[in-house]
C-alpha cells in the first residue's frame, strides 16, 4: 500500500463579504450589548465560511464588528432563517 504525502491546507483570510449583505446584516440585528450580539440569520446564508464558500454570517460580522470577539452559539443550516 503506498500512502501519499501529507498536504496540509494554507490558511487564508476569508473573502470580503458584499456590502449589500453587510447593510443587510447590520438591519437584521436584534439585540447587541457588549458581550451578545443577536442576529436574525436571513435564509441562503451559511453560518460559516468552508466547503467552497469564501465566508458565512460569522465572517461577515467579524468585518462589521472588528473590535469584538464574535463566536456562533449555534449552526443554522444554510436555508434555514431565524435566530
Amino acid at each position: 500500500v503506498r500512502i501519499p504525502p501529507v498536504r496540509q491546507a494554507e490558511p487564508r483570510e476569508p473573502g470580503l463579504a458584499p456590502p449589500a449583505l453587510r447593510r443587510g446584516l447590520e438591519a437584521a440585528i436584534l439585540y447587541e450589548d457588549e458581550r451578545l450580539l443577536a442576529i436574525d440569520k436571513p435564509a441562503g446564508l451559511a453560518v460559516h465560511g468552508g466547503s467552497g464558500l469564501s465566508f458565512g454570517l460569522i465572517e461577515a460580522m467579524r468585518q462589521l464588528r472588528p473590535g469584538m470577539e464574535l463566536e456562533l452559539v449555534h449552526r443554522l443550516d444554510r436555508d434555514t432563517s431565524g435566530c
